[in-house]
């Protein structure tokens, strides 16, 4: 069974492009905005979303859902404990942040080994040339 991502926005679908570049196969299914999108994760609908900190800060405090990582150098000061992708690929730091507080967020008790194959492939899919290229020429970075 392949991840279902929703996909919402632009930075959520270059994130799949990550995760598809890692060769995860993904079910991409479309949201009209962050709150639908939200709201499948919670109910199931989806396995991942990609989210502003703000829109899910309640349902992180909540438990209902974990995030995985964040686009950014350093933990952050509001998630110490959420690895960082610039501290897990220090060759990546130059390309980061991506995207202002966001990352993505598997719902409460998806088990470990499913929340580790994401973040792996997020980790894995960064380092493709193709995403390299992306998000330093064809971005205009």
């Amino acid at each position: 069974m392949c991840p279902v991502v929703e996909m919402q926005s632009t930075s959520s679908h270059i994130n799949a492009m990550m995760l598809e570049a890692a060769g995860i196969e993904l079910k991409l299914v479309g949201y009209n905005g962050g709150r639908p999108a939200v709201k499948a994760v919670l109910q199931r609908e989806a396995d991942v979303t990609f989210q502003l900190f703000t829109a899910v800060t309640e349902y992180i405090e909540s438990g209902d859902l974990r995030l995985l990582t964040t686009f950014t150098n350093e933990r952050t000061d509001f998630y110490p404990d959420v690895p960082a992708l610039g501290e897990v690929l220090p060759e990546i730091k130059r390309f980061l942040p991506w995207g202002i507080f966001n990352g993505p967020c598997s719902p409460k008790g998806t088990p470990d080994e499913i929340n580790e194959v994401l973040q792996n492939a997020f980790i894995e899919a960064i380092k493709d040339p193709r995403w390299i290229k992306t998000v330093t020429e064809d971005v205009k970075l």
